[in-house]
């Protein structure tokens, strides 16, 4: 993409720099390695990602087809911002028990460290997770969680 304006085209080559370290630093120490394209709509949403992590509570719901590197971009942004990342590791005979006590878990481990908690809908198993995830972006903290 080039602009009329050099200060434009300063910026975006600036930015694709940006992604292109911060995916080569994320690189290094992880297992999961990441070779993303820096075009310019991973740019967008490599931004728009870091923007809402900058966010106290922060949170959001990234739509799109299957492959289009949305969780990518999420562990590329939350690297960026020193965001640790926590995914459910679903089991066989995984319940909404086993997800009640995983939630707790993390809303433990929140009160102490910066993390992104990745839910995609392979992790939805019942309708009673969803609930219990609205109940924690609209009121914070789930009534009785802590009793079970």
């Amino acid at each position: 993409m080039t602009f009329k304006f050099k200060c434009y085209n300063s910026i975006i080559i600036t930015l694709q720099k940006f992604f292109i370290n911060t995916m080569k630093d994320y690189n290094i120490d992880k297992q999961r390695q990441l070779s993303l394209v820096p075009f310019d709509y991973a740019i967008d949403h490599l931004l728009r990602i870091i923007r809402i992590l900058k966010f106290p509570k922060g949170h959001s719901l990234l739509v799109g087809v299957g492959g289009s590197g949305k969780k990518s971009l999420t562990y590329l942004a939350s690297h960026a911002m020193g965001f640790k990342i926590i995914e459910l590791q679903l089991s066989k005979g995984y319940c909404f028990n086993d997800f009640c006590d995983d939630v707790k878990d993390i809303l433990k481990l929140a009160c102490s460290q910066k993390i992104v908690f990745l839910l995609s809908d392979e992790h939805i198993l019942s309708e009673q997770f969803m609930e219990l995830i609205n109940f924690i972006l609209c009121e914070g903290i789930p009534p009785r969680l802590f009793e079970r």
